[in-house]
């Protein structure tokens, strides 16, 4: 609506947005005029050479070759002797060194090859080369842990689903069953106590509807839904909320949590605070 200038506001941001459109097409890209850098006082002036005219070639290369060059070679007498050596004959074979000889190794056996994935394994840090082995349980992502639940986003999703409407998702979401038993509810709990800390939390948390997004789900349209919302939910690791109170309540936690302890023990009995993970219903 008009404000006191007794024009609407959408006037200037259209004109404003004609405006910069105009200056982005009469503007010249970098490669398309001369270089803008400070040039030394000595240096007036940048011309353009064509590509086959610059020597990409180092300044100790140019030296040698210019040394070269100024270098004049030795000259050669041509006043023939009066007694010529003889010239060797060519079917006199010169001394040549013995090629060497290629030693055979002999292939690791399966022991040796377990020892050293063993020494390797013992390493402060996870050697890539351990990745590659099948039984190294460094490697095994916690997600795919069989005493864990299914993680949402990968088990259910199908490419050929993307373009079917929304009746026939509501059917074949109907017949999908998510099965969770309770010892692995237990095991995402103690398994995502640093909740964001670790990379568990948000993997587990990946297509679940959880108590910060259950508001905005309850309100959007479920034929149409919010695509932030959609991404929120099935991508929580890249639309994390933060902020400076955010990260100053993260990073002093455990000191608030250790002080609310000392303050509240006082005066109950038994009294106890423990952490806690990811819950799953």
């Amino acid at each position: 609506m008009a404000g006191l200038g007794e024009s609407c506001s959408h006037v200037a941001s259209l004109l404003w947005a004609v405006e910069a459109g105009v200056r982005l097409r009469d503007s010249m890209t970098v490669t398309q005029k001369r270089a803008y850098w400070v040039l030394p006082p000595s240096v007036k002036d940048v011309p353009y050479s064509p590509l086959s005219g610059i020597k990409f070639k180092g300044k100790s290369s140019t030296l040698k070759e210019w040394k070269a060059f100024r270098t004049p070679s030795p000259a050669v007498d041509q006043t023939p002797s009066p007694n010529p050596s003889p010239s060797p004959s060519p079917a006199v074979s010169r001394s040549t060194s013995p090629a060497p000889v290629a030693k055979k190794i002999k292939a690791p056996t399966t022991e040796e090859v377990d020892k050293l994935y063993l020494s390797l394994s013992k390493c402060k840090s996870k050697p890539s080369v351990l990745s590659l082995i099948s039984n190294s349980s460094a490697y095994v992502p916690k997600s795919l842990h069989p005493d864990l639940p299914p993680v949402l986003t990968t088990a259910l999703f199908d490419s050929d689903k993307l373009n079917m409407n929304y009746f026939d998702l509501l059917r074949v979401a109907s017949e999908i069953e998510v099965i969770v038993t309770l010892e692995q509810c237990r095991a995402a709990e103690l398994n995502t106590r640093l909740q964001s800390g670790s990379p568990l939390w948000f993997q587990l948390r990946s297509g679940r509807i959880t108590a910060s997004n259950l508001k905005a789900v309850c309100h959007t349209d479920p034929a149409m839904p919010s695509l932030s919302l959609i991404m929120s939910i099935c991508h929580p690791e890249l639309y994390r909320f933060k902020n400076t109170a955010t990260v100053y309540g993260c990073q002093h936690e455990k000191n608030g949590r250790d002080k609310y302890i000392g303050e509240v023990s006082n005066t109950h009995q038994d009294f106890k605070v423990s952490e806690s993970g990811f819950f799953i219903s």
